[in-house]
């Protein structure tokens, strides 16, 4: 009879959705039908995430890049504030290592820069005093304190007022310098040149002299330099009003003048 309840039943199954796993008349499973699309979907996200990857190191090479162009600017603008004394220079915010090493870059060169302003510092002031000291050096004379004559070269000069003898080698250097005794009746300034020596005598206040060197004439009177023979008390404090025309020096001396002032030698007389 139509309408019964089983009849009704059988036709829904044969419309209705299958049961999972069911097999249809050929043999397959409903799954089945589905199980090819599933991998190819599959084998697509694959791709998708090599894309991805691909991406992300193409990126990173980016950011790399950047990073070192970064750098690089920044050392050079260390270098550039290094010069101009980082006077008005603007600093952006930076990664703390580019900073640091741009920081540590301006610092060794502003060093190397300070050491040879310093070192050049130095070689100016050398040089500017050597040339001071050049300006302001006496000649070895002026520091004898040789006083000035009329005469120049290879001399004796001897000084009235200083009661003095210099002997002055060939090139204006002061060999010896020592005082000396005059007598009562000095010798005229002038110059003039060594005429006579004796190597032995009697002084005009009787003491027996050596080494002496006459050059003038006062009144008839030799005028020149001589020594005792014996060093004692009255004779390193000859009395002047007893000398005369002579001029009596310590016996060391005497023997370095006797060397020096031979015959022909010139004497300068200043005051």
């Amino acid at each position: 009879m139509r309408g019964e309840p089983g009849s009704a039943g059988e036709a829904a199954g044969s419309d209705g959705p299958a049961e999972p796993g069911a097999r249809d008349g050929r043999g397959r499973t409903a799954a089945g039908s589905a199980g090819r699309p599933s991998s190819e979907a599959e084998a697509g996200g694959a791709g998708s995430f090599a894309g991805a990857g691909v991406g992300i190191g193409v990126r990173a090479r980016e950011v790399g890049s950047g990073v070192a162009r970064r750098a690089a600017a920044w050392g050079r603008r260390g270098v550039e504030a290094a010069r101009q004394g980082w006077a008005g220079l603007e600093v952006p915010r930076a990664p703390a290592g580019v900073l640091v090493a741009a920081l540590l870059a301006a610092a060794f060169i502003t060093l190397g820069s300070l050491a040879a302003d310093a070192s050049d510092a130095a070689a100016g002031e050398a040089a500017a005093a050597t040339r001071g000291a050049a300006a302001h050096e006496r000649s070895p004379a002026d520091r004898a304190g040789l006083p000035r004559g009329a005469a120049t070269g290879a001399r004796v000069v001897y000084s009235l007022a200083q009661q003095r003898v210099w002997l002055v080698g060939p090139d204006g250097r002061v060999r010896r310098r020592f005082d000396v005794t005059p007598g009562g009746t000095p010798a005229p300034l002038g110059v003039y040149q060594v005429f006579a020596r004796r190597a032995q005598g009697v002084g005009a206040d009787g003491v027996q002299v050596e080494h002496a060197v006459f050059f003038a004439k006062v009144d008839g009177s030799n005028v020149g330099f001589s020594a005792p023979m014996r060093d004692t008390a009255a004779t390193r404090d000859p009395d002047p009003a007893k000398l005369g025309t002579a001029i009596r020096e310590q016996r060391a001396d005497g023997r370095a003048l006797w060397v020096f002032a031979t015959l022909g030698r010139t004497v300068d007389v200043v005051t």
